[in-house]
């Protein structure tokens, strides 16, 4: 049975951005093989990284603040009140800190880099989720397609030659 098939990654992993911002893919290509960890690309989001200032800023006079309070008569009536906002500031600093990991993208397995969009180049503004690349695993599966009345006419386990054909 002759059947027009298609070769295609075994694996394939959607490469998206996590974060709203400039991106620098100078290390991503087409064609590129990559290794678990290797860097794809970084998201440079400044208004993230101006919040995360701000924090630290209110963070650090709360915590100003609060020692401050100590010497007083007064501290005793309002230090719960300062532990809670210095844990909220605390909370609220890891959260952003843990969105700027995700700035930096790294290949989650080995593969081949594709399909990374034309109208993508260095330093152009992305969106958050935004589609950057596949990530295609070594392995390989032939997708082949067979008409209904030739179902019969295969067997689970039968051998099977694949022709690959170029169209130029």
């Amino acid at each position: 049975i002759t059947l027009p098939a298609v070769l295609k990654a075994g694996s394939e992993t959607p490469i998206i951005t996590g974060h709203a911002g400039q991106i620098d893919i100078s290390n991503l290509s087409p064609g590129q093989t990559v290794t678990s960890g290797t860097s794809l690309f970084t998201i440079q989001a400044p208004e993230l990284m101006h919040q995360i200032t701000q924090t630290e800023a209110k963070l650090q006079q709360l915590q100003q603040e609060h020692k401050q309070q100590a010497t007083t008569k007064t501290y005793y009536q309002f230090a719960q009140e300062k532990a809670q906002e210095i844990a909220k500031k605390q909370a609220e600093l890891q959260a952003l800190q843990h969105e700027k990991e995700q700035l930096h993208v790294t290949a989650p397995h080995d593969g081949v880099i594709y399909d990374v969009p034309e109208h993508l180049k260095n330093h152009s503004w992305v969106s958050e989720r935004e589609f950057i690349a596949l990530l295609g695993g070594h392995d390989q599966k032939i997708m082949a397609y067979l008409r209904e009345q030739d179902v019969t006419r295969l067997k689970i386990g039968a051998q099977a030659r694949f022709y690959f054909q170029t169209h130029h």
